[in-house]
């Protein structure tokens, strides 16, 4: 549940075609809320806030999904080895 604040507004939106009116009344239903709640849940998705009460930054990536479980063992420790130097340490930067 979205936490409301003294400040909420309500927006009027045109120009909403039928198919994004559908997709939208699908994803309200997915999701198992109202049009309105489902709405204002994308839109703080999309603009990186959380949907939690409080508020607060929550970011969301998905442009290495596509290479979720490819890498074999041989691949995956190249990559190990190759970003071990990016865990080190450079002591003149915490003087």
């Amino acid at each position: 549940m979205m936490a409301r604040d003294a400040g909420s507004a309500q927006i009027s939106l045109r120009g909403v075609d039928t198919a994004l009116r559908e997709a939208l009344a699908a994803e309200a239903r997915r999701r198992g809320l109202s049009l309105n709640r489902a709405l204002l849940a994308l839109l703080r998705e999309a603009v990186g806030l959380d949907d939690r009460r409080g508020g607060g930054a929550k970011r969301r990536f998905g442009d290495l999904d596509h290479l979720a479980g490819t890498w074999d063992a041989a691949t995956a420790k190249g990559v190990l080895k190759e970003t071990a130097k990016l865990r080190r340490i450079d002591g003149e930067l915490w003087r």
